[in-house]
């Protein structure tokens, strides 16, 4: 069962403990010098939520739900994204949902290797998976980032 501390609002799949997400965390300088900012996009993101939450989307309606809520979320994280990349796994085409860049620049970079996926998510933070609320592993509501992490010579693992 999620636990709820003030704002915040969490399912610790024992990734962290929960005596450092709720007393440690919160006493990091990284925390105190982002406090303003991370209220502002906490707020933000509460009210894209607020607009959707009653139109009830669901199976069918992943297109509605990312036009509507992850977009916009995804642009008041200061994240800029690439719709449906393609990925080779194998002889198939893959396409994760997006692929989430540091800045404009770095999406222009792999943009001109966009035919190369190694070279184009060597570029990529991460990729993200939209998933409507209630679906199965999902760990945020409405959304989950599906780790994909660089390793240490550069090369995004997907």
């Amino acid at each position: 069962m999620p636990e709820k501390t003030g704002l915040f609002l969490w399912n610790n799949q024992n990734l962290f403990s929960n005596n450092y997400l709720e007393h440690r965390l919160p006493t990091t300088s990284l925390w105190n010098e982002q406090k303003e900012k991370i209220g502002k996009v906490f707020e933000a993101v509460k009210k894209s939520y607020g607009m959707i939450k009653d139109l009830n989307l669901g199976p069918g309606q992943e297109a509605d739900l990312e036009d509507k809520f992850i977009r916009p979320v995804l642009t008041e994280l200061g994240y800029t994204y690439n719709v449906q990349p393609p990925t080779h796994r194998g002889f198939k085409k893959k396409r994760p949902d997006y692929a989430l860049f540091k800045d404009s620049s770095a999406l222009k970079i792999a943009s001109k290797d966009k035919t190369e996926p190694k070279k184009f998510f060597s570029q990529a933070l991460t990729i993200l998976e939209a998933k409507y609320w209630g679906r199965r592993r999902i760990f945020f509501p409405f959304f989950v980032i599906s780790m994909a992490a660089k390793e240490e010579s550069g090369r995004l693992s997907v």
